[in-house]
């Protein structure tokens, strides 16, 4: 096996590892890295030997997909999902899963675990109410709900 072959290989096991890591914590980032990867290797194979021009083929490649392509994805995966436009939930109440370690967690949100992250340094218990008050990326940032806003009958939170 020529080194341009393993170079291919090793190309195509990394593009295959990110689209993994795509599909393990969802971000719609990590899959576009894969596909260069992918891309790269068909390059490497076709015969671009140059290791320099493989990392700026992939590096353009990936970034240029991110740029182009990650908003159409983000608005299908939510249409497709039936989700709202207010993807943040801010306003919407929670309950902890578990008990936060000092001010991050997972909250119970739409069927799934969050990560999370207080706002207040009150210690939150698991089962005590939560309101959203943001979002970045995939962590909540929450706020204990007050006792009087807690809702009558908890369903799924």
């Amino acid at each position: 096996m020529s080194s341009q072959s393993v170079i291919a290989l090793v190309w195509l096991v990394s593009g295959f590892v990110l689209l993994l890591g795509e599909a393990l914590m969802p971000g719609l980032v990590m899959g576009f890295f894969g596909l260069g990867a992918i891309i790269v290797s068909l390059l490497a194979m076709a015969g671009l030997d140059s290791l320099a021009l493989q990392f700026v083929a992939f590096s353009l490649i990936s970034i240029g997909m991110l740029l182009v392509l990650r908003r159409r994805f983000v608005g299908n995966v939510h249409k497709d999902q039936g989700h709202d436009e207010n993807i943040d939930g801010i306003g919407q109440v929670v309950q902890a899963a578990v008990d936060f370690d000092g001010r991050h967690g997972r909250v119970c949100y739409r069927g799934a675990h969050w990560d999370a992250r207080c706002d207040d340094p009150t210690f939150v218990r698991a089962g005590d109410y939560l309101v959203i008050v943001g979002r970045e990326g995939l962590c909540l940032t929450v706020r204990p709900e007050h006792a009087s806003n807690r809702p009558q009958s908890m369903g799924v939170v």
